[in-house]
């Protein structure tokens, strides 16, 4: 059988109140993989979150969902998102400045499965 969206959204509404952002983010990711439509988490932060967008980016990835990391912290330090600079890889891929410049780009590559 085969899952609509509309079973989707109405499952996920059931559930949305009695998950945190995390678990919502996740059961999206993973629910939209399922049914190839979208398949990729963007987090954007600032520093002083960057540690909790970085847990939630190693979440996602642990269930095959590529991760864009930005925001002011990764165009900063991109390496660190990476995995660059001796740390745990947290994204696949990092967007860099402002994201009405490269989210067309990120998205782009998002559908053929390539990032640059």
């Amino acid at each position: 059988m085969l899952v609509q969206q509309t079973d989707i959204r109405r499952w996920f509404r059931a559930l949305t109140p009695f998950l945190d952002e995390r678990m919502r983010r996740l059961i999206a990711a993973a629910e939209s993989e399922a049914i190839a439509y979208g398949g990729v988490c963007a987090l954007f932060q600032a520093t002083r979150m960057v540690a909790k967008a970085y847990r939630v980016a190693d979440a996602v990835r642990v269930v095959g969902v590529p991760v864009v990391m930005g925001g002011p912290h990764v165009t900063e330090v991109p390496g660190e998102a990476l995995g660059q600079d001796g740390g745990p890889r947290h994204a696949n891929a990092v967007a860099l400045g402002e994201a009405d410049d490269t989210w067309p780009r990120i998205v782009g590559d998002a559908a053929t499965r390539t990032a640059e």
